[in-house]
């Protein structure tokens, strides 16, 4: 018997097959479940009905030419099917049609009293390995001889280098892109390295600012170094020669700003001088003349007053000298303001009612202060003064003390049209007067020396518009 044609079918099949019919019987158990089952169905039976998908393993049936054809049903059957391969060269260098062809040219050689494996390792690329197995023993005492009745012997050609390449063929791919990307990380990281002072120097050279340098960061590489060292030297040079050119632009600027200052003040008092001056130039020259005898006293009385307005406005410059070098000493009196800011405002009581001014007061009466009292008692008489004296008939003032965590604050409200904006940047510069145009009897100097007691005790001062007035104050720890 030659097999021609082999189909086959897993049990799965066999399964799927079932599953398309019905049951032929029906078990009850105890718990109560049921179960199905198949009795009457065989493999021909089923395959009669179709129900079979079948799977064919090799069919030579063209190669038959007039023979009976036989179908036989196996269950759980067990053969051999082997495929001769191609042409094969042994050892020798012998040519064989295929392997089958080899291995009968060479079967004597093959003991077949011994059960062995034997590899002939040819090349690499292809080994061909084979195995006896005896059977049959027989013993004239126990039933069975030493010599085996028959035997077998297989010969399989394998090509492990092959199969282990296909087998390993992603791994290797997978291998070599991680290598790869390994690699360009790798070069990346050394050339960022070696780079590393060149890219420090580029990225700082935007401010020339100094490169924070790790002992982390050192590196084996004597020219990093030499680079880095070069490159300290040059930086701490033109720094030296930066902070030299800052201190030099700042002075030039000092001196500049200075000397502007003095010929604004050297102008501001020669014209504060001017005029006193001229009325008492005049009015001595009447004297001298004896123009209107008569009006002699009136004449020395205008003559006395320009003097001691003259007097003030020297005395005035030069206590905002002294204040401006810091060569005021403060006292360090302990007293409550309430009442001081009382007593300076009842000063200008009589000026205050004959323009019907309505002075109110908002202070903190408990609070104790450590400052020079004379020095911030003419700071307050010259901001009520300004306000008496700005404050249009009929308006308003309120004097305000708050205290806070750690400073307090003197605020003085009055009536009066809003400040320009030149006005309130420039308010508390010596000699300066919002309306210029405006004759006053004042030094334009109160300010400015208000200014200066309060930064003396380390405070600030202040000047802002409100919707119907003006506010100046001042704040001072204590």
């Amino acid at each position: 018997m030659t097999p021609y044609k082999l189909d086959y079918l897993t049990h799965q099949d066999k399964w799927n097959a079932l599953d398309k019919v019905e049951p032929d019987y029906e078990i009850e158990h105890e718990d109560g479940t049921t179960e199905k089952g198949y009795t009457t169905y065989t493999y021909s039976g089923l395959d009669a009905l179709g129900l079979y998908d079948w799977k064919n393993l090799f069919d030579n049936t063209n190669e038959a030419d007039d023979l009976e054809f036989v179908t036989l049903y196996g269950v759980y059957c067990s053969f051999s099917y082997y495929d001769y391969g191609d042409a094969v060269t042994d050892v020798n260098g012998n040519e064989h049609e295929n392997l089958l062809a080899m291995l009968m040219s060479g079967a004597k050689q093959y003991d077949l009293e011994y059960n062995y494996t034997v590899s002939d390792k040819r090349t690499l690329e292809e080994i061909i390995v084979f195995k006896t197995e005896s059977y049959g023993y027989e013993n004239e005492d126990y039933g069975y001889v030493d010599t085996p009745l028959f035997g077998s012997v297989v010969a399989t050609r394998c090509s492990p280098l092959n199969e282990a390449m296909k087998s390993l063929k992603k791994v290797y791919i997978g291998t070599f892109a991680f290598a790869a990307l390994l690699s360009l990380l790798l070069i990346k990281a050394v050339r960022s390295w070696l780079n590393s002072p060149v890219k420090r120097i580029i990225r700082e050279s935007d401010g020339w600012n100094a490169i924070h340098w790790n002992s982390a960061d050192a590196s084996f590489i004597k020219e990093n170094h030499q680079l880095y060292e070069t490159y300290r030297s040059a930086l701490d040079t033109m720094n030296s020669q930066r902070a030299e050119i800052n201190r030099l632009n700042r002075a030039l600027e000092y001196s500049q700003k200075a000397e502007q200052e003095r010929r604004r003040l050297t102008g501001d008092v020669a014209h504060e001088l001017k005029t006193p001056l001229a009325v008492i130039h005049s009015y001595a020259e009447g004297l001298q003349e004896h123009i209107a005898d008569e009006k002699r006293d009136k004449y020395l009385e205008v003559i006395l007053s320009e003097t001691e307005r003259m007097d003030a406005l020297v005395l005035q410059q030069l206590d905002l000298s002294r204040l401006e070098a810091g060569r005021i000493k403060l006292a360090r009196d302990e007293f409550l303001p309430a009442p001081l800011i009382r007593d300076i405002f009842g000063r200008f009581d009589l000026i205050a009612e004959d323009k019907e001014l309505d002075i109110t007061f908002d202070l903190n009466e408990q609070l104790i202060i450590t400052a020079d009292e004379g020095r911030l008692s003419q700071v307050i008489t010259n901001l009520a003064s300004n306000a008496v004296k700005y404050t249009p008939h009929g308006g308003k003032i309120k004097a305000e003390l708050k205290a806070g965590q750690s400073m307090f604050t003197v605020s003085v409200y009055n009536d009066s049209p809003p400040l320009s904006s030149e006005a309130l940047e420039h308010v508390w510069d010596p000699f300066y007067r919002a309306d210029k145009s405006r004759s006053t009897k004042g030094t334009g100097l109160g300010l400015a020396i208000s200014k200066q007691i309060v930064e003396l005790h380390g405070g600030t001062c202040r000047v802002y518009n409100t919707k119907s007035g003006v506010v100046f104050s001042f704040t001072i720890p204590y």
